[in-house]
């Protein structure tokens, strides 16, 4: 996590949707490592996020409430800037 993070200091979500340079707390897995356990250290499995944007990605709003039930949230975003540079593999 923390060599992620050194590697990745900023909010991958925020540098694509804003142009903004927020700092990241959080290593997300894009396969939960429930499903994938094998991709748990992946680094084309990971994406650094703050910590508002980590709690998006699992439907949670401010402060770790659920926003939306756990069965109805949508699938997470694929990490797009790995797909552009043609290592797309899904």
């Amino acid at each position: 996590r923390d060599a992620y993070l050194a590697e990745h200091p900023y909010c991958e979500d925020h540098l694509r949707i804003y142009g903004q340079p927020v700092p990241a707390a959080e290593v997300h897995h894009l396969a939960p490592m429930l499903d994938r356990p094998d991709l748990a250290l992946n680094e084309t499995n990971l994406i650094a996020l703050c910590h508002d944007c980590h709690n998006a990605r699992h439907g949670k709003g401010i402060g770790g409430q659920k926003a939306v039930p756990s069965n109805r949230r949508p699938p997470p975003l694929h990490n797009f800037m790995t797909c552009e540079a043609g290592n797309c593999d899904w």
